[in-house]
């Protein structure tokens, strides 16, 4: 039975992966003649925005052969914006192929790729491309690895007036015993290594990097890295136990497709799940099959398939946690906001839920009193395809404005807040500042008999909606929530009384603390050489960077330091001027800090900061039950509009 194995195809934007990826189904015979990005007509990149800019925007799914393997091939997005969506294939891979331009050599994504692989552990196979071209030089692209990778590659051929010549068994060998103390014995010794199958090995355990070149365009190389491919042996040890993880999901024609990865366990047609407490029923999955789709009714360890019309979520797992797979991806810093005409609002709410469940981290608001429409983003280029994105799938035109960095909010000292709504059911909360990077924490302090347990549960998840809008409208964070008294009655007491007591009682609490907005900051490295030096280093210093330390290499100069996402666009833009287009940086979330800017955001959702405004228009509710003091209970007749805050 041939061994099943997902791979994914990585590179910085233009260094030609959806090319690679082409010549590779070319070779396996799935399609007849390569296909070109700025032509539209390739397999991976089929949409309007990636054939305008020659960019993959989203993740695709093909499959092929190779000697004894299975191919899932994964095309993933090559701009830095897209991080987190190239993170999410990530965890799903058993091995990768990382393409480089041989002229452009190691560029931002590059480095931000290679750090990402290594240190989620995925075998990497090394394609440098565009040898052909005028300015290739491998000698060139070798240094640039050494300076900026300082991985461990075994190059196999090079490119000499546009012919492949493949490195010799024992020019592989002598590379092989830089690395692998076995290879070096036997190199010394004068012992035959077998350098093809030594190289497969350490392949597979993630010690080295086989490298190699060619021209993706003029299919030059490519054969050879096939081959390769097809020698391969990533097999697993079965595993029974059911172990699924969502990495990806697409809404297309108004049906949703959850792509998952089966790391253990089978799944099939018509089979109930269980997820979170949710039961759902498989309705259909597909598999791929070459450049197309075809309906199965299993899938088991090793597929990676899509299963169609259940709600599942991205990042969600089914079964057993995956072993070895982290969940821990780039979330946005920034924040936009979307203008849309008033005729069109509804078209383009649609439009943003829809890319939402493809991209939680989106985090899509919608503000219905004014009408304001906001998403999180990565950078001002994702923003900008969202936007060509939303006009060529849901025809609508937005504008974008309003590009800032995104906020949170911590209370500035201990207070507490409480509140009643009729006299049998009421809360109140205490409220304790944590450490940086503690989050929210909830606890729940009071004796059962006073309130019945489904409004403790109620009032938790009613905490963890309301976090989300904080004081100014940002997420609060890095509190304590206690829920320090509560009182329900088994006749009068109902939900709706405390989808009012709750949110009211924990804004009394942070209006008595305060709250302080916090600022994210990013760490940074940042690649440049001794000629540009002292302007970069003007530079961070004019930006309000900090530089930790510096590294001299041969070949490069490694700036550390920390800065802030809003400093960080600045830099983005600013370094490629000074340094000729050289210098790279990428920058990774370090954590947040207090900052005298008080900066207000819209309010998404229910608003309890206007108690009265809250209760009569919001919830439909009077305002005359708010604040009863215990004594002669009674009924009493509600408005029949009815308003739940955790079913938005």
């Amino acid at each position: 039975m041939p061994n099943k194995i997902t791979i994914g195809v990585f590179a910085h934007a233009n260094a030609g992966k959806t090319t690679v990826t082409e010549q590779l189904l070319k070779s396996a015979g799935v399609i007849k003649s390569v296909g070109r990005v700025d032509y539209g007509n390739t397999v991976t990149d089929n949409l309007k925005v990636e054939q305008e800019r020659g960019i993959t925007v989203r993740s695709s799914l093909v499959s092929f052969s190779a000697g004894k393997n299975n191919y899932d091939l994964i095309d993933t997005p090559g701009h830095i914006d897209f991080i987190a969506e190239v993170e999410r294939s990530m965890s799903v891979l058993d091995c990768a192929i990382m393409v480089v331009s041989g002229v452009e050599g190691v560029e931002a994504q590059t480095y931000q790729i290679y750090k990402s692989l290594s240190e989620n552990n995925v075998p990497t196979i090394v394609f440098i491309n565009k040898m052909d071209r005028f300015g290739a030089s491998l000698s060139e692209v070798k240094k640039d690895f050494d300076a900026n990778l300082h991985g461990r590659f075994v190059y196999i051929n090079k490119v000499d007036n546009g012919k492949i010549t493949n490195f010799s068994n024992d020019e592989i060998a002598e590379q092989l015993a830089e690395f692998d103390e076995d290879s070096y014995d036997k190199y010394v010794n004068n012992k035959k290594i077998k350098s093809v199958e030594r190289l497969l090995e350490l392949l597979k355990s993630g010690e080295v990097m086989p490298v190699f070149s060619g021209s993706a365009l003029n299919g030059l190389g490519v054969d050879k890295l096939f081959d390769f491919l097809s020698q391969i042996s990533l097999s697993h040890e079965k595993q029974d136990e059911l172990s699924a993880l969502i990495y990806q999901v697409r809404v297309d024609n108004g049906i949703k497709n959850a792509y998952v990865k089966m790391f253990g366990g089978e799944i099939s047609k018509r089979q109930s799940l269980t997820i979170n407490g949710e039961s759902f029923k498989i309705k259909n999955l597909l598999v791929a099959n070459g450049n197309k789709l075809m309906e199965v009714d299993t899938i088991q360890q090793g597929d990676v398939a899509i299963i169609q019309g259940s709600d599942l979520a991205c990042g969600q797992v089914i079964g057993k946690y995956p072993p070895h797979v982290k969940l821990n991806f780039h979330k946005p810093l920034y924040s936009v906001e979307v203008v849309v005409k008033k005729s069109e609002i509804e078209t383009a709410v649609n439009a943003l839920k829809i890319l939402t469940i493809e991209d939680p981290y989106l985090n899509f608001q919608y503000n219905k009193k004014t009408s304001q429409l906001k998403i999180n983003v990565m950078g001002q280029v994702q923003a900008e395809i969202i936007r060509q994105f939303i006009a060529e799938r849901f025809d609508v035109d937005v504008e974008l404005k309003d590009f800032g960095v995104i906020y949170k909010e911590t209370p500035m000292k201990e207070s507490t807040g409480k509140a009643s709504y009729t006299s049998c059911s009421a809360v109140e909360f205490r409220v304790t500042p944590l450490k940086r990077g503690e989050g929210i924490v909830f606890v729940d302090e009071v004796k059962q008999e006073t309130i019945h347990p489904k409004y403790v549960k109620q009032i938790e998840r009613l905490i963890n909606y309301y976090k989300e809008n904080s004081l100014h409208g940002w997420e609060l964070t890095d509190c304590k929530i206690s829920l320090i008294s509560a009182r329900s009655d088994s006749v009068i007491s109902e939900p709706m009384h405390f989808n009012i007591a709750t949110p009211i009682a924990l804004y009394r609490a942070l209006k008595e603390s305060g709250t302080k907005l916090l600022e994210p900051y990013n760490r940074y490295d940042l690649i440049t050489n001794e000629r540009d030096l002292k302007a970069v280093v003007s530079m961070l210093s004019n930006q309000g960077a900090t530089i930790n330390n510096i590294e001299y290499g041969k070949e490069a100069i490694i700036i550390h330091g920390k800065c802030s996402a809003l400093d960080s666009s600045k830099i983005l833009k600013t370094l490629p001027v000074i340094t000729s287009g050289l210098g790279k940086i990428i920058f990774e979330f370090d954590n947040y800090k207090p900052t005298e800017v008080i900066k207000e955001n819209q309010f998404a959702g229910y608003d309890p900061r206007n108690e009265i405004d809250f209760i009569q228009t919001q919830m439909g509710q009077t305002c005359k039950l708010l604040d009863k003091q215990p004594g002669r209970t009674h009924r009493v007749k509600y408005s029949q509009r009815t308003y739940d805050p955790l079913e938005l």
